[in-house]
């Protein structure tokens, strides 16, 4: 809730799966699971697993390692969160992500440290597990917002590098199951979403000490998975499209990009709409895009992310 007493994001009473516009909340990691089960994929082994989904795939459970308390004027908190497919014994997670935050008068960081906790993909039974579109997100169910915007360290618009021309980090699009927004710029530093008469929200994402494309932090994962196996050699025509994905290996800049994406708007501004920040995109979502869908790294392995969380006047 911002200062002005308006709801900017509520996770609680969501629908839907991560990817739809508005869930997520501040700092959701999920990504898209899947069980080699005979010899083609199988949309009963596979899955959207995320930090706002308990039951059977999602959750397992939750700690409070460090209970709200304040230290010189800083409220701090520190919570893990472990997450699991259906296919582990319970009490047995294949994630934990731990949250550790800071939280000063005008803004809130979050040290994220996500660490994985299986052995070189094998987790439980029924088949190796895979990792696709591991990610954080940031979304809004309010605000006054009607753009997205994507700005630099020197807190100018960044653009892409790759794709689109040159053309600015921007969204302002309604319907983000045909289109989303993607930004390439490696000075990318913060997702700032603007509304005409709105304090903007800005969520900054960072590795430790560096940018975010800079082979660390979750960026790090994208390169770390490119070498290791692949759940198949070519997409399937599963869901009814055969395609490139893109790109081949997870490590190609192509793929690490961040997302943008908006639902309705209703009066000119939008009802939902999130930005992801994943280590590498995944396709459309979790039924498609096989190559790219990769075994876990060894047990132990983590990757840690600065975020911050901020309100100042919007530019829009």
């Amino acid at each position: 809730m911002r200062s002005d007493g308006v709801v900017v994001s509520d996770d609680r009473h969501r629908t839907g799966g991560s990817n739809k516009p508005g869930n997520g909340g501040l700092g959701e990691f999920g990504w898209h699971g899947a069980r080699r089960h005979g010899g083609a994929f199988d949309y009963d082994y596979a899955w959207t697993i995320d930090g706002r989904t308990c039951a059977d795939v999602g959750v397992g459970r939750a700690v409070v390692v460090e209970p709200p308390h304040v230290v010189d004027g800083v409220g701090r908190m520190t919570i893990d969160v472990f997450l699991r497919d259906n296919h582990v014994a319970p009490g047995q997670p294949m994630i934990r992500v731990r949250y550790r935050y800071r939280i000063r008068p005008h803004v809130v960081r979050a040290a994220i440290v996500v660490t994985e906790l299986c052995r070189e993909g094998r987790c439980g039974w029924q088949g190796r597990a895979y990792v696709k579109e591991p990610k954080l997100q940031a979304s809004v169910t309010g605000g006054g917002y009607s753009r997205l915007a994507v700005l630099d360290a020197d807190g100018l618009v960044a653009r892409n590098t790759l794709e689109h021309g040159g053309s600015p980090c921007v969204w302002t699009g309604v319907d983000a199951r045909h289109q989303t927004g993607q930004c390439d710029d490696p000075a990318r530093e913060t997702v700032r979403f603007e509304g005409p008469q709105a304090l903007a929200l800005n969520v900054r994402m960072t590795a430790v000490g560096a940018l975010w494309q800079s082979g660390r932090g979750l960026d790090g994962w994208a390169l770390a998975a490119a070498p290791r196996a692949a759940y198949a050699a070519s997409d399937s025509l599963l869901d009814g499209v055969r395609w490139a994905c893109k790109a081949a290996s997870t490590g190609n800049a192509l793929l690490r990009r961040w997302e943008l994406g908006g639902g309705a708007k209703r009066g000119g501004t939008y009802v939902a709409a999130s930005a992801m920040f994943p280590a590498w995109e995944g396709g459309r979502g979790f039924g498609d895009c096989e190559p790219l869908s990769r075994a876990f790294g060894p047990r132990g392995e983590s990757w840690n992310v600065l975020a911050s969380y901020w309100f100042d006047a919007s530019a829009a």
